[in-house]
């Protein structure tokens, strides 16, 4: 029994100690730095069509804009299905709102990503 206890022990302490890793801005500064030296079509192959491609001054820029929001109740981010929520007994209309948005540009040149700007409360990656 006591080898037991032991197993157990041992076993909830790994648990509690492996850590998931969490998104962090240097993350995004990361993962945008990997972008610098590559084509625009690369890029447009992984993120898809930006909100904005635009010429000023014989420079490319492209924009991209992402935002999302959450609704809470009592403190804790709630997720529901649109419209169906509302149909049942248990809904309970969202205390609070949570704008999220991370705000890319990228400056391309000769067709190459030379740089980049962000901005936002939600610009993480891991």
């Amino acid at each position: 029994m006591k080898r037991f206890l032991m197993s157990v022990f041992v076993f909830l302490s790994a648990c509690q100690s492996s850590t998931v890793p969490q998104p962090t801005e240097e993350g995004y500064r990361a993962l945008l730095n990997g972008w610098l030296g590559q084509e625009k079509s690369a890029l447009f192959a992984v993120w898809g069509e930006p909100q904005h491609d635009y010429w000023k001054a014989n420079t490319n820029y492209v924009l991209y804009v992402k935002s999302t929001v959450q609704e809470t109740s009592n403190g804790a981010k709630i997720e529901r299905m649109p419209r169906i929520a509302q149909e049942h007994a248990f809904y309970q209309p969202p205390q609070g709102l949570i704008t999220q948005t991370c705000t890319t540009l990228f400056k391309v040149e000769d067709g190459v990503i030379t740089s980049w700007r962000f901005e936002g409360n939600d610009c993480t990656a891991l």
